[in-house]
Protein backbone atom coordinates (compact mmCIF):
# COMPACT_ATOMS: atom_id res chain seq x y z
CA UNK A 1 0.00 0.00 0.00
CA UNK A 2 1.03 3.32 -0.72
CA UNK A 3 1.66 6.12 1.72
CA UNK A 4 -0.81 8.65 0.24
CA UNK A 5 -3.25 5.28 0.79
CA UNK A 6 -2.19 5.50 3.83
CA UNK A 7 -2.71 8.88 4.15
CA UNK A 8 -6.26 8.70 3.09
CA UNK A 9 -7.38 6.13 5.48
CA UNK A 10 -6.64 8.16 8.71
CA UNK A 11 -7.54 11.21 6.86
CA UNK A 12 -10.82 9.56 6.61
CA UNK A 13 -10.76 7.97 10.69
CA UNK A 14 -9.39 11.26 12.28
CA UNK A 15 -9.57 14.13 9.92
CA UNK A 16 -7.49 16.17 8.08
CA UNK A 17 -3.89 16.04 9.03
CA UNK A 18 -1.11 18.46 9.71
CA UNK A 19 2.23 17.52 8.33
CA UNK A 20 5.55 17.85 10.46
CA UNK A 21 8.25 15.95 8.82
CA UNK A 22 8.14 12.78 8.63
CA UNK A 23 4.98 12.92 10.88
CA UNK A 24 1.91 13.97 10.72
CA UNK A 25 -0.28 15.28 13.35
CA UNK A 26 -4.42 14.66 13.79
CA UNK A 27 -7.24 15.29 16.17
CA UNK A 28 -6.62 12.26 18.83
CA UNK A 29 -9.73 9.97 18.87
CA UNK A 30 -9.45 9.31 23.02
CA UNK A 31 -8.85 12.43 24.65
CA UNK A 32 -10.95 14.55 21.70
CA UNK A 33 -8.05 17.64 22.14
CA UNK A 34 -9.27 20.76 20.41
CA UNK A 35 -5.67 20.59 18.46
CA UNK A 36 -3.94 18.07 15.96
CA UNK A 37 -1.91 16.25 19.30
CA UNK A 38 -1.79 12.84 17.58
CA UNK A 39 1.64 11.87 16.29
CA UNK A 40 1.70 9.23 13.51
CA UNK A 41 4.32 7.82 12.15
CA UNK A 42 3.57 5.91 8.71
CA UNK A 43 7.21 5.27 8.44
CA UNK A 44 7.62 3.61 11.36
CA UNK A 45 4.14 2.54 12.18
CA UNK A 46 4.16 4.13 15.70
CA UNK A 47 1.59 6.54 16.88
CA UNK A 48 1.66 9.25 20.30
CA UNK A 49 -0.85 11.84 21.66
CA UNK A 50 1.00 14.85 23.09
CA UNK A 51 -1.44 15.23 25.35
CA UNK A 52 -2.85 11.96 27.16
CA UNK A 53 0.14 9.74 25.97
CA UNK A 54 -1.92 7.20 23.91
CA UNK A 55 0.45 5.51 21.76
CA UNK A 56 1.12 2.44 20.15
CA UNK A 57 3.64 0.55 18.02
CA UNK A 58 1.62 -0.49 15.31
CA UNK A 59 -0.99 1.96 13.74
CA UNK A 60 -2.96 -1.28 13.53
CA UNK A 61 -4.27 -0.72 16.85
CA UNK A 62 -5.28 3.01 16.38
CA UNK A 63 -7.61 1.68 13.48
CA UNK A 64 -8.94 -1.40 15.28
CA UNK A 65 -9.98 0.84 18.11
CA UNK A 66 -11.53 3.35 16.47
CA UNK A 67 -12.10 2.39 12.42
CA UNK A 68 -12.90 -1.34 12.88
CA UNK A 69 -14.78 -1.16 9.86
CA UNK A 70 -11.44 -0.02 8.51
CA UNK A 71 -9.34 -2.45 9.44
CA UNK A 72 -10.35 -5.28 5.99
CA UNK A 73 -8.67 -1.80 4.19
CA UNK A 74 -5.87 -1.60 6.04
CA UNK A 75 -4.84 -5.40 6.02
CA UNK A 76 -2.50 -5.12 3.66
CA UNK A 77 -0.26 -2.60 5.61
CA UNK A 78 3.00 -4.52 6.57
CA UNK A 79 4.94 -2.74 9.66
CA UNK A 80 8.59 -2.06 9.09
CA UNK A 81 11.22 -4.63 10.31
CA UNK A 82 11.59 -3.46 13.72
CA UNK A 83 13.38 -6.68 15.60
CA UNK A 84 14.64 -6.59 18.78
CA UNK A 85 13.76 -3.83 21.80
CA UNK A 86 11.86 -0.62 20.12
CA UNK A 87 11.18 2.16 22.33
CA UNK A 88 8.34 4.67 20.71
CA UNK A 89 10.21 7.40 22.53
CA UNK A 90 13.16 7.15 20.39
CA UNK A 91 11.15 6.81 16.96
CA UNK A 92 9.78 10.38 17.56
CA UNK A 93 12.78 11.70 18.92
CA UNK A 94 15.72 10.53 17.18
CA UNK A 95 18.81 10.39 18.38
CA UNK A 96 20.50 13.74 16.61
CA UNK A 97 23.39 13.26 14.33
CA UNK A 98 26.96 14.48 15.97
CA UNK A 99 28.75 16.96 14.29
CA UNK A 100 32.34 18.18 13.78
CA UNK A 101 33.10 20.04 17.01
CA UNK A 102 33.38 23.56 16.67
CA UNK A 103 35.98 25.28 18.20
CA UNK A 104 36.69 29.47 18.26
CA UNK A 105 39.31 31.48 16.11
CA UNK A 106 42.68 30.67 17.15
CA UNK A 107 43.23 34.20 18.23
CA UNK A 108 40.03 35.08 19.99
CA UNK A 109 40.30 36.37 23.56
CA UNK A 110 37.85 37.18 26.39
CA UNK A 111 37.55 41.18 26.24
CA UNK A 112 38.98 43.13 29.01
CA UNK A 113 39.80 46.57 29.68
CA UNK A 114 42.90 46.86 27.51
CA UNK A 115 44.43 49.13 24.90
CA UNK A 116 44.86 46.24 22.15
CA UNK A 117 41.07 45.71 23.14
CA UNK A 118 39.44 49.79 22.81
CA UNK A 119 38.12 49.43 19.16
CA UNK A 120 36.24 46.55 20.13
CA UNK A 121 34.81 48.08 23.71
CA UNK A 122 34.19 50.94 22.24
CA UNK A 123 31.74 49.81 19.85
CA UNK A 124 30.08 47.48 21.92
CA UNK A 125 29.35 50.68 23.83
CA UNK A 126 27.94 52.21 21.21
CA UNK A 127 25.18 49.54 21.06
CA UNK A 128 24.41 50.00 24.62
CA UNK A 129 26.58 46.87 25.54
CA UNK A 130 29.07 47.14 28.54
CA UNK A 131 31.51 45.28 30.22
CA UNK A 132 29.48 43.29 32.31
CA UNK A 133 27.24 41.89 29.12
CA UNK A 134 30.84 41.22 27.51
CA UNK A 135 31.38 38.85 30.69
CA UNK A 136 28.06 37.79 30.81
CA UNK A 137 28.16 36.62 27.17
CA UNK A 138 31.86 35.51 26.82
CA UNK A 139 32.38 38.14 24.23
CA UNK A 140 35.82 37.89 23.18
CA UNK A 141 37.92 39.55 20.22
CA UNK A 142 40.13 38.71 17.14
CA UNK A 143 43.14 41.16 16.50
CA UNK A 144 44.30 38.45 13.52
CA UNK A 145 43.41 35.83 11.79
CA UNK A 146 40.04 35.42 9.47
CA UNK A 147 38.22 37.09 12.33
CA UNK A 148 40.72 40.05 12.51
CA UNK A 149 39.04 42.93 14.14
CA UNK A 150 35.71 41.67 15.22
CA UNK A 151 33.63 41.09 18.37
CA UNK A 152 32.67 37.58 18.72
CA UNK A 153 29.66 36.17 20.80
CA UNK A 154 29.65 32.53 21.36
CA UNK A 155 26.77 30.23 21.51
CA UNK A 156 26.31 26.88 24.06
CA UNK A 157 23.95 24.51 24.44
CA UNK A 158 22.46 23.66 27.47
CA UNK A 159 25.14 21.49 28.25
CA UNK A 160 27.42 24.49 28.04
CA UNK A 161 29.17 23.34 24.59
CA UNK A 162 29.73 25.69 22.34
CA UNK A 163 27.69 25.07 19.02
CA UNK A 164 28.21 28.33 17.42
CA UNK A 165 29.69 31.81 17.24
CA UNK A 166 28.70 35.00 15.45
CA UNK A 167 31.53 37.83 14.25
CA UNK A 168 30.60 41.44 14.16
CA UNK A 169 33.14 43.72 12.57
CA UNK A 170 33.50 46.49 14.87
CA UNK A 171 35.92 48.42 11.35
CA UNK A 172 34.08 50.12 8.75
CA UNK A 173 36.97 48.43 6.64
CA UNK A 174 35.95 44.88 7.16
CA UNK A 175 33.33 43.34 4.91
CA UNK A 176 30.89 42.08 5.42
CA UNK A 177 29.85 43.46 8.65
CA UNK A 178 28.71 39.40 10.24
CA UNK A 179 31.20 36.86 9.26
CA UNK A 180 29.85 32.88 11.21
CA UNK A 181 31.46 29.58 11.00
CA UNK A 182 31.01 26.73 8.78
CA UNK A 183 28.57 25.60 10.88
CA UNK A 184 24.69 24.67 10.61
CA UNK A 185 22.34 27.67 12.41
CA UNK A 186 20.45 24.93 13.76
CA UNK A 187 20.40 25.38 17.48
CA UNK A 188 19.03 27.32 20.36
CA UNK A 189 21.75 30.11 21.13
CA UNK A 190 22.84 30.07 24.35
CA UNK A 191 20.32 27.35 25.65
CA UNK A 192 21.71 27.33 28.77
CA UNK A 193 21.03 30.86 29.63
CA UNK A 194 17.09 29.78 28.53
CA UNK A 195 14.39 29.77 31.81
CA UNK A 196 11.68 27.58 29.87
CA UNK A 197 9.24 28.26 32.54
CA UNK A 198 9.19 32.15 32.01
CA UNK A 199 8.39 33.61 28.79
CA UNK A 200 10.81 33.29 26.21
CA UNK A 201 10.76 36.66 23.05
CA UNK A 202 11.93 35.41 19.86
CA UNK A 203 14.48 37.80 18.42
CA UNK A 204 16.48 38.57 15.26
CA UNK A 205 20.06 38.86 16.41
CA UNK A 206 22.88 38.88 19.24
CA UNK A 207 22.54 42.13 19.92
CA UNK A 208 18.80 41.90 19.68
CA UNK A 209 19.02 39.45 22.37
CA UNK A 210 21.47 41.41 24.34
CA UNK A 211 18.55 44.11 25.10
CA UNK A 212 15.84 41.77 25.91
CA UNK A 213 15.44 39.48 28.79
CA UNK A 214 15.21 35.56 28.48
CA UNK A 215 15.78 35.95 24.53
CA UNK A 216 16.42 33.38 21.87
CA UNK A 217 18.19 35.31 18.41
CA UNK A 218 16.90 33.18 15.93
CA UNK A 219 20.05 34.33 13.55
CA UNK A 220 17.59 35.85 10.89
CA UNK A 221 13.90 35.89 10.35
CA UNK A 222 12.90 32.78 9.51
CA UNK A 223 12.28 29.56 10.90
CA UNK A 224 11.66 25.59 9.55
CA UNK A 225 9.23 23.69 10.99
CA UNK A 226 10.93 20.85 12.13
CA UNK A 227 13.96 22.96 13.75
CA UNK A 228 15.39 22.48 17.12
CA UNK A 229 14.39 25.54 18.38
CA UNK A 230 10.46 25.07 17.31
CA UNK A 231 10.69 21.12 18.93
CA UNK A 232 12.04 22.64 22.45
CA UNK A 233 9.03 25.14 21.86
CA UNK A 234 6.81 22.00 21.59
CA UNK A 235 7.59 19.98 23.96
CA UNK A 236 8.85 23.46 26.84
CA UNK A 237 6.02 24.88 26.12
CA UNK A 238 6.60 28.10 26.84
CA UNK A 239 5.06 31.26 26.95
CA UNK A 240 6.38 33.08 23.35
CA UNK A 241 6.85 36.83 22.13
CA UNK A 242 7.66 37.55 18.76
CA UNK A 243 9.76 40.64 18.53
CA UNK A 244 10.88 40.91 15.37
CA UNK A 245 12.40 43.74 13.23
CA UNK A 246 9.97 46.13 11.54
CA UNK A 247 11.32 45.12 8.19
CA UNK A 248 10.59 41.45 8.78
CA UNK A 249 7.04 41.95 9.82
CA UNK A 250 5.07 39.51 7.26
CA UNK A 251 7.77 37.06 7.90
CA UNK A 252 6.92 37.02 11.71
CA UNK A 253 2.74 36.29 10.85
CA UNK A 254 4.53 33.71 9.38
CA UNK A 255 6.36 32.39 11.99
CA UNK A 256 3.16 33.04 14.47
CA UNK A 257 1.07 30.66 12.14
CA UNK A 258 3.69 27.97 12.57
CA UNK A 259 3.47 28.44 16.48
CA UNK A 260 0.13 28.59 16.60
CA UNK A 261 -0.44 25.37 14.80
CA UNK A 262 1.55 23.54 18.09
CA UNK A 263 -1.16 25.37 20.44
CA UNK A 264 1.46 27.72 21.84
CA UNK A 265 0.82 30.87 23.31
CA UNK A 266 1.88 33.37 21.75
CA UNK A 267 2.09 37.21 21.83
CA UNK A 268 3.30 40.04 19.08
CA UNK A 269 5.53 42.95 19.72
CA UNK A 270 4.99 45.50 16.35
CA UNK A 271 7.66 47.11 15.29
CA UNK A 272 6.47 50.95 14.23
CA UNK A 273 10.08 51.97 13.42
CA UNK A 274 12.45 50.93 11.61
CA UNK A 275 15.49 51.02 14.41
CA UNK A 276 16.08 47.17 15.53
CA UNK A 277 15.98 46.22 19.56
CA UNK A 278 20.11 46.38 19.14
CA UNK A 279 20.25 49.69 17.98
CA UNK A 280 18.10 51.32 21.05
CA UNK A 281 18.70 51.84 24.80
CA UNK A 282 18.00 49.23 27.38
CA UNK A 283 15.10 51.58 28.49
CA UNK A 284 13.40 51.86 24.88
CA UNK A 285 13.40 48.19 24.86
CA UNK A 286 11.90 47.61 28.45
CA UNK A 287 9.34 50.51 27.33
CA UNK A 288 8.45 48.76 24.01
CA UNK A 289 8.30 45.07 25.65
CA UNK A 290 5.11 46.46 27.53
CA UNK A 291 3.49 47.37 23.93
CA UNK A 292 3.26 43.20 23.11
CA UNK A 293 0.08 42.31 21.96
CA UNK A 294 -2.56 38.95 21.71
CA UNK A 295 -3.17 37.83 18.26
CA UNK A 296 -7.01 36.89 18.58
CA UNK A 297 -10.07 37.14 16.40
CA UNK A 298 -10.63 40.68 18.09
CA UNK A 299 -7.14 41.44 16.53
CA UNK A 300 -6.91 43.41 12.93
CA UNK A 301 -3.31 41.25 13.12
CA UNK A 302 -5.58 37.99 12.59
CA UNK A 303 -6.81 39.69 9.11
CA UNK A 304 -2.58 40.31 7.68
CA UNK A 305 -2.26 36.73 9.24
CA UNK A 306 -4.92 35.27 7.12
CA UNK A 307 -3.67 36.77 3.83
CA UNK A 308 -0.04 35.15 4.18
CA UNK A 309 -0.24 31.99 2.54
Amino acid sequence: MQESEKNNILTNLLGPGWKNGKETLYRCPKCNHSKKKLSVNIHKDVFKCWVCDYSGKSISKLIRTYGPHMMKEWGSLHAPDLTGSFDIEVAFNPPEIKLPELELPESYQILKKQPLHRKALKYLQSRDINYIDAIRWKIGYCNTGPFAERVIIPSFDKEGKLNYFVARSVSKKSWPKYKNPAATKDIIFNEYMINWKKPVTLVEGVFDSMKTPNSIPILGSTLKENSKLINTLNKKRPKIILALDADAYEKSLKIYKLLSEIDLNVKFLKMTNKRDLGDMKRSEVKNLMNTVTDINSDNYLLYEINKIK
